[in-house]
């Protein structure tokens, strides 16, 4: 068979080599001959795989040599090959169990083609532009040759892999020759096209290669290795764990090349090969969390690789260097952990602010230096992870609920050096108000201790100082003197407690906290009136006396000013909000020795105002005295009686001296005089009504009355709220005189429901009488207005009262009616007859501007002569004595009717219009209602009556109309 072989192989071949010329196609020519007739050696032992390894060796020699030459000798170098093929063909046909000794010959086989079509492909780019054909020609080859060999490595790699693991673990040796083929390959490939997928085959054949490698180790070493690694974690669980720092070199390797691509300007590359990089270094560090010792380790490697990364990169990314810094601060935190596992929080937090102080520290040293492209980012990493240290710090003290708080101090300390020694405006300001808050969350860790919370609150106020001059802000200076506060109000805890029941003796102290502010407002408000220039001596002013420089102390000064009072503000409205609610219940408040403090309470808000505001007062000042004014009689009163009406009283005399103190104040020449006084009595008015509205007896009334008296007293400012104010105290007269009536109609037990309408009529009735009566007296005397309303806006009342009165008579004289059990007889009917009298004067009322009659006042007579008759009709139904009157009513009718009619009106101020129709009307009225039982002679009464006003207007035809009238009745 080799003799067939050789023959076969020598005349393809001389067909095509017979006719090249000298120098390299000659050594190839023999190298041809050279495998060819190594055919004829097939006998002996082990020549086959010399042969072969050997050919291949002096092939691969071969394509070096060439590959420096001008022309490169394809066809030639791949009948050689082909001859080499033959060999190892014949050997694996021969001997197929043999298969996997070739696999890394196989390999080199394919990495051979591979080179040469690679050579190639460099020089298809150079020729691309000139002979395009076989520019196309060399890429497709290229193309197949590609497909070729990567079957071929793959086919290999997995004979050997198989190998290894069912025969040998000496067949790992090809399967790493293999790997190192393609890395070569794929290195070259890299190097030609750039691309992404040729990086990541050289990773995973890299890592892949990597892990083979301990295969080769032998199983002894590699035990005593394993050993040795338990040994030194004291974790025999997952000993596989220490492939997490074992394989690390490879994230380094990997890391060199990113550099390497950084520097060939490949950056898209370069980044591709960091994400590479970094999801190995992830699995890495999950492989070795379980493991503390290699877990350290591991994360002490990424924090140097990470430094290096920092370093080298140019321009420096941020983010690279919070990552380093993020994972330096781990790596530290994890082997203090393996060092002392047992720590316990409040340890950990002591180690934070270590860290933290560390940090801040690096951060200070770092303000000095200018500004560069490396310490910037640095700086501000050190300032980040300084606050995230602080922040998981705070969080261990408040688990802990110590006094190892205390050491969170140093937190705000920093915070304060920071913003004193930096330059950057915005960072020192960032800096105050972080410390500031620092020292505010501080006081919550040593709250419950007394000793620790004083010795907090005094370093916390001396730090703040130091705040309140880094940053002038109000803010600030509110932050401070709370923190003051707070220390003033822990001096008093010992002794008060911090219970709910203490709440009246904190009320105390509320007030005398109160009465320090505006006392350290009042020596603030001196200082900054004093003179604000300090001189310089004569040599530093350079000869000129009185050069002054404006200190800069004064606008803190301001600041503590502006924060004094709004302190003080919000502790009068927290403790006018407690005794606001308080003074709802007073009545059922308890008198104890405790009760005092409620008293001493409102006496210290009232002077702590009045020496704040009394030379500067607003209308907001005004009525908080005024409520405070009126707590504090009422809390005086319940010292001596627990009734509500004993505090309505109280309150409607507070008002009543109000009206002077308020009429008294208007007129001085005070700054108080310029306020909105007429508001006062109205609240202590409405305190009374308040307090009265539980009760019901025979004073109620009065005070109704005198609240009414308050509102119909006090003039407002506003025109429509003055008239509103004055209506309500209208009102409230008729309201008061009701409750009067009505506690004496229950008292007296009043027979029916119609002598009560009765009695309500009468009341509004002389109300009416009352108001409209009051009011022509002051026009008789000139005086336009009642009580600040102008006579023509207290008219409508008198009215108003007068259609209530009515109203309510003619419900009641209903009843009585349907009843017929009518009690209050007279008084009805006097009722009623007054009811009209006032309408028919109503009807002359004449207008006092104009001298001249309204004939809308018509309707006032019309009205009243309605309730006249209404009122004689009402006298006959109810009094059966009237009766003897019903033959002669029509007499008596047209009698009157004709006094009505021949009266001359106009003479007493009337129009005689309303009350003639009304003479007209009546007789034939009351004709049609008595027509059942009419006499002849009220008939020809009712005729001459008519036949008179007839002739009296010379209307022949009415008289006629008026005798067929009476002549057909």
């Amino acid at each position: 068979m080799g003799v067939i072989v050789l023959a076969v192989a020598t005349l393809a071949a001389a067909s095509y080599l017979s006719g090249q010329g000298k120098g390299s196609k000659l050594w190839l020519r023999l190298l041809f001959w050279v495998l060819s007739f190594l055919q004829l050696g097939w006998q002996i032992p082990h020549f086959a795989s010399v042969a072969i390894y050997g050919g291949m060796g002096l092939i691969a020699w071969t394509h070096y040599r060439l590959l420096s030459g001008r022309k490169y000798p394809v066809v030639s170098l791949l009948f050689v090959l082909a001859a080499w093929s033959l060999l190892l063909g014949r050997r694996l046909i021969s001997a197929t169990y043999s298969l996997p000794n070739y696999s890394l010959a196989i390999a080199i086989f394919a990495w051979l083609v591979a080179t040469i079509y690679l050579s190639q492909a460099r020089k298809t780019k150079v020729i691309a532009l000139k002979r395009k054909s076989t520019a196309i020609t060399n890429a497709f080859l290229g193309k197949v040759a590609r497909v070729f060999c990567t079957i071929l490595f793959i086919f290999s790699w997995l004979v050997s892999i198989r190998a290894g693991l069912l025969n040998s673990p000496l067949y790992f040796w090809q399967t790493v020759g293999i790997s190192a083929l393609a890395i070569h390959l794929f290195s070259q490939h890299l190097t030609l096209y750039w691309r992404k997928s040729d990086l990541t085959a050289l990773f995973v054949i890299g890592l892949q290669t990597l892990y083979i490698c301990k295969e080769l180790i032998p199983n002894s070493i590699r035990n005593q290795a394993l050993d040795f690694s338990v040994a030194v974690s004291q974790r025999s669980y997952f000993p596989e764990s220490v492939f997490g720092v074992t394989l690390f070199p490879y994230v380094m390797l990997f890391v060199l090349i990113a550099s390497w691509l950084y520097k060939q300007k490949k950056t898209q590359l370069a980044l591709y090969s960091e994400d590479l990089t970094l999801i190995l270094g992830i699995v890495l560090t999950s492989l070795s969390l379980v493991n503390p010792t290699w877990r350290s380790l591991n994360l002490l490697l990424s924090t140097l690789t990470l430094s290096y990364i920092v370093r080298i990169r140019q321009p420096m990314r941020n983010s690279l260097v919070y990552c380093t810094h993020l994972l330096g601060l781990i790596t530290l935190v994890n082997a203090i952990a393996v060092i002392d596992p047992n720590l316990d929080l409040a340890g950990w937090g002591s180690i934070c602010l270590g860290l933290m102080i560390i940090e801040w520290s690096f951060y200070l040293r770092q303000i000095g230096y200018k500004r560069s492209k490396v310490a910037t980012p640095i700086k501000q990493s050190c300032w980040y992870f300084g606050l995230l240290l602080s922040a998981v710090s705070y969080t261990y003290f408040v688990a802990v609920n110590s006094a190892w708080g205390l050491l969170w101090l140093t937190a705000p300390l920093m915070l304060s050096l920071i913003a004193k020694y930096t330059a950057n405006i915005r960072q020192r300001r960032l800096a105050t108000i972080i410390s500031c808050l620092a020292l505010i969350l501080v006081q919550i860790l040593v709250f419950e201790q007394l000793p620790a919370r004083l010795f907090c609150l005094l370093a916390a106020i001396g730090l703040m100082f130091v705040n309140a001059f880094n940053l002038r802000r109000t803010f600030v200076t509110v932050i401070h003197l709370g923190l003051a506060i707070a220390l003033v109000a822990s001096l008093f805890d010992p002794a008060i407690g911090n219970h709910v029941s203490s709440y009246r003796e904190w009320l105390s102290v509320g007030g005398v906290i109160i009465l320090l502010l505006y006392r350290l407002r009042l020596f603030l408000l001196k200082t900054s009136d004093a003179p604000k220039f300090g001189y310089i001596s004569q040599r530093t002013a350079f000869g000129i006396l009185g050069v002054g420089r404006e200190t800069q102390n004064f606008k803190v000064v301001s600041k503590y000013l502006q924060a004094a009072d709004y302190w003080a503000i919000f502790l009068i409205g927290i403790e006018l909000l407690v005794i606001s609610g308080l003074y709802s219940v007073l009545p059922n408040l308890k008198i104890d020795p405790y009760f005092g403090h409620y008293l001493v309470t409102t006496a210290l808000l009232t002077v702590a105002i009045l020496w704040r505001y009394g030379k500067q007062p607003n209308n907001l000042v005004l009525y908080t005295l005024t409520w405070l004014g009126g707590i504090f009689a009422a809390e005086l009163v319940r010292l001596f009686a627990s009734s509500s009406l004993v505090l309505a009283t109280s309150n409607i005399i507070l008002g009543l001296v109000a009206l002077v103190i308020v009429v008294l104040l208007a007129e001085s020449n005070t700054p108080w005089a310029r306020l909105n006084l007429s508001y006062i009595p109205l609240l202590y008015a409405a305190l009374g009504i308040f307090w009265r509205l539980s009760s019901f007896n025979a004073y109620t009334g009065l005070l109704t009355l005198g609240a009414a008296f308050i509102l119909l007293n006090t003039q407002q400012s506003n025109e429509q709220i003055n008239r509103l104010v004055k209506y309500l105290g209208f009102a409230g007269i008729s309201g008061g005189i009701y409750e009067l009536v009505i506690y004496q109609m229950q008292s007296a037990s009043v027979g029916n429901i119609a002598d009560s309408l009765t009695i309500f009529s009468l009341v509004a009735g002389a109300i009416a009488f009352s108001y409209r009566l009051l009011a022509w007296w002051y026009r008789q005397r000139s005086i336009s207005t009642l009580f600040n309303l102008s006579l023509s806006q207290v008219v409508p009342i008198a009215h108003c009262h007068w259609a209530i009165s009515s109203i309510l008579k003619i419900i009641a004289a209903g009843i009585a009616i349907e009843t017929n059990t009518p009690g209050l007889m007279l008084v009805s009917i006097a009722t009623s007859f007054c009811l009209g009298v006032y309408a028919l004067i109503q009807g002359r009322d004449i207008d006092p501007a104009t001298t001249k009659q309204n004939n809308q006042n018509d309707w006032w007579v019309y009205v009243g002569l309605v309730e006249i008759v209404a009122t004689l009709v009402y006298s006959r139904l109810i009094i059966s004595k009237l009766s003897f009157f019903d033959p002669w009513r029509i007499v008596f009718t047209c009698a009157i009717a004709l006094l009505i009619y021949q009266i001359p009106w106009q003479n007493f101020g009337w129009r005689s219009t309303p009350w003639q129709r009304s003479a007209l009307i009546i007789p034939a009225l009351m004709a049609l209602i008595t027509a059942e039982d009419i006499s002849v002679l009220s008939l020809v009464i009712s005729a001459l009556f008519y036949l008179r006003i007839a002739y009296a207007q010379k209307i022949f035809a009415g008289a006629i109309s008026a005798w067929d009238l009476s002549t057909g009745l």
